[in-house]
């Protein structure tokens, strides 16, 4: 997780996924309930370009941004601006 998330913000679903696309990342064994989660947020945002930020003060916390060609190459908006290719799932491939 890239950002301290408030104790409020926890039980969302976009931390859940980011959650999980780290522990994937990691190779760490994920529920079913987490992979539909990934699944469905990793093709929503590939579908609309956009990647997941948090801001804190937000009532929501996380929300969605247009990822930065380049930069924001996997779930989340890179807060250092320095690219990570992704290991698994989707994107991986996009970097090939």
């Amino acid at each position: 997780m890239p950002w301290k998330v408030k104790p409020e913000h926890k039980g969302s679903v976009y931390r859940n996924a980011v959650y999980s696309y780290w522990r994937r990342e990691h190779d760490e064994p994920l529920g079913d309930e987490s992979w539909r989660n990934l699944y469905a947020v990793e093709a929503r945002l590939k579908e609309t370009g956009q990647v997941i930020d948090y801001n804190p003060r937000r009532k929501t916390g996380f929300h969605l941004v247009p990822a930065r060609t380049g930069v924001d190459l996997g779930l989340v908006r890179e807060p250092d601006g320095k690219p990570r290719p992704p290991k698994r799932g989707p994107y991986a491939a996009l970097e090939g």
